[in-house]
């Protein structure tokens, strides 16, 4: 099995993923919602996948590999999108 502990990957990139949203919200106010939240949900995910692939020679993905990678994205962009909706950012970088 390529991944394996799961649940810390999990929890890892659908934390990320809130969190760059924020900071991408707080620092590129003028980027489209729906680019920012595709952007925030899937970057960590594959940040965590070149770390767990980038020291081996060859590399072989199991269909529980894939259904935990598909769930890390699934649950970054949801994260993404809940953490807009519910964390509103005080104030906004002036537009100049």
């Amino acid at each position: 099995m390529l991944i394996e502990s799961p649940t810390a990957l999990l929890a890892t990139c659908i934390s990320a993923s809130a969190l760059l949203n924020l900071v991408v919200l707080k620092f590129s106010p003028e980027m489209k919602q729906t680019v920012r939240h595709l952007f925030t949900g899937v970057v960590p995910t594959m940040g965590a996948l070149g770390m767990i692939i980038g020291p081996n020679d060859s590399v072989v993905a199991y269909g529980t590999d894939l259904l935990v990678l598909g769930a890390s994205v699934a649950g970054g962009i949801a994260a993404a999108i809940g953490s807009t909706k519910y964390v509103t950012p005080q104030h906004e970088l002036p537009r100049s």
